[in-house]
């Protein structure tokens, strides 16, 4: 009897059949799904584990053919495995996963783990694959995705929110420094009202008053000299008036800027007729150095203003038999004029407040003329009109030079 044991136990045929009724216990025991499957796609053998799972799809695993699946992207997945396989010597693991639709518009995912190997008989080759539901995964990560996309979406709206804020806070700067410039132009305004404005009217009514009372003790020497002072009141009245008018214009916008091609050297020209007047009271000499020729793209009613603002500055500042020259040049695309006289000139610091709102300039002129410093400011507003540039050189006792730029050529607004 021991010998028939021993017998058996030598035995290679017992052996492998031995081996082999352990291997299908372990199969059919194993806690995972597994499944064998034939180079067709068919389900040639399964464990308890793969049963139990597949009842999830209610089917029987042997009635499934892995390349007929319903859903089609699965399908072409694994059709593409088969394929691969049939001529492939590797025995590496490729995952794919397969969706099954249980019922109408619900799908479960199983996970297929697939391993190929060719046995040492040289035999057909084997599939094998273990199985999983990932479906809970698949909700997690979808989950997860769509709180994803859905924090994005809050997150660009929050961006957007921000980004909107601002554009809020920046009008609401913009606004606010626009109510300061607006406060600035109130205060400089009744300024003038108050005090710039008030004083010819005062001067007006004074001189009307001596005259009415004692007409008839006036020589006719002192009637003339009255009249001139009264002239010469009535012209710096209308002068601010105009000024004030082109300010209040310009702070409305209701100034229309409109450039077109002119003669530079006649405007400087009609400028200086203008004030001929003025200069000749002061033996002031005015000279136009502008080439005859010059011709510019600019808006002459501007240019005219900007001129005279500074010529009559000039004249106001240059003591008796002075000199006032008016010249232009080019510089690339840019025209640049300047008005430079012989006069009392200006400390620095009242070269740097001159074109400021804020930073109220005025002195008396040469001859004790009055100003408001309005000329100045109307002739910074149209060089900007222009896209330009003005400023200032002075030193006290030594005279002063204004300059202004401009493009030659300007676009309408």
């Amino acid at each position: 009897m021991n010998t028939e044991i021993s017998t058996l136990e030598n035995n290679p045929d017992v052996q492998n059949n031995i081996t082999k009724n352990e291997d299908d216990r372990i199969f059919r025991l194993a806690p995972i799904a597994l499944l064998e499957i034939d180079q067709d796609g068919t389900i040639i053998n399964y464990n308890n584990s793969a049963k139990k799972l597949f009842s999830k799809v209610s089917k029987d695993p042997t009635e499934l053919n892995l390349l007929h699946l319903e859903n089609r992207e699965s399908k072409l997945k694994l059709s593409e495995y088969f394929n691969q396989i049939k001529n492939s010597t590797s025995e590496n693991v490729i995952q794919v996963d397969v969706k099954y639709e249980i019922e109408e518009g619900k799908v479960i995912t199983f996970l297929y783990k697939f391993s190929h190997y060719f046995p040492e008989d040289n035999s057909e080759l084997k599939i094998v694959a273990a199985v999983e539901d990932i479906s809970s995964k698949k909700e997690e990560e979808q989950y997860i995705r769509r709180y994803f996309e859905e924090m994005q979406v809050v997150r660009d709206d929050l961006e957007e929110r921000t980004s909107e804020l601002a554009l809020l806070n920046e009008k609401l700067r913009q606004s606010e420094m626009q109510l300061e410039e607006i406060n600035k132009n109130k205060d400089r305004f009744f300024s003038i009202i108050s005090h710039d404005l008030r004083s010819p009217f005062n001067s007006l009514l004074g001189l009307t008053k001596l005259i009415l009372e004692d007409f008839d003790g006036f020589s006719r020497e002192e009637i003339k000299d009255s009249l001139y002072n009264l002239h010469q009141v009535s012209e710096g009245l209308f002068n601010l008036i105009e000024d004030l008018l082109d300010w209040s214009r310009i702070q409305f916008n209701r100034i229309e800027f409109e450039p077109k091609v002119f003669n530079l050297y006649e405007v400087v020209s009609s400028v200086v007729n203008a004030l001929r007047s003025v200069a000749k009271d002061k033996n002031i000499t005015v000279v136009n150095l502008v080439p005859k020729n010059c011709t510019i793209n600019a808006d002459a009613h501007m240019i005219k203003t900007i001129i005279r603002n500074l010529v009559n500055n000039a004249i106001k500042f240059t003591p008796k038999y002075g000199l006032i020259k008016i010249s232009s040049g080019f510089d690339i695309d840019d025209l640049i004029v300047s008005v430079e006289d012989t006069g009392i000139g200006m400390s620095k610091e009242i070269v740097n407040k001159l074109f400021k709102l804020d930073s109220k300039v005025t002195s008396s002129g040469t001859e004790g003329e009055t100003g408001t410093g309005l000329g100045l400011l109307i002739s910074k507003e149209f060089v900007e009109k222009h896209n330009g540039k003005i400023w200032a050189k002075s030193e006290r006792e030594k005279g002063s030079t204004f300059f202004f730029r401009i493009p030659v050529e300007q676009e309408e607004i």
